[in-house]
């Protein structure tokens, strides 16, 4: 009986254990996400201001043509 019982603490034991570590994995993946996705964005709003930059100096030239 005894042996049973401390199976099942045991088994206890490693489920919390188990789910501490799942938590922090969890919580480490979350901010891992945040950060990438944090740098695409710096990343796509610097290719947007580059693209408007460029047809700015287009239309300022077909602009000037036109003049």
């Amino acid at each position: 009986m005894e042996l049973k019982e401390e199976l099942e603490e045991l088994k206890e034991e490693e489920e919390e254990e188990l789910k501490e570590l799942m938590e922090e994995f969890d919580e480490e993946l979350e901010i891992e996400l945040k950060e990438e996705l944090e740098e695409l964005k710096k990343e796509k709003e610097e290719e947007l201001e580059e693209f408007k930059e460029e047809e700015l100096e287009e239309l300022e030239e077909e602009l000037k043509e036109l003049e």
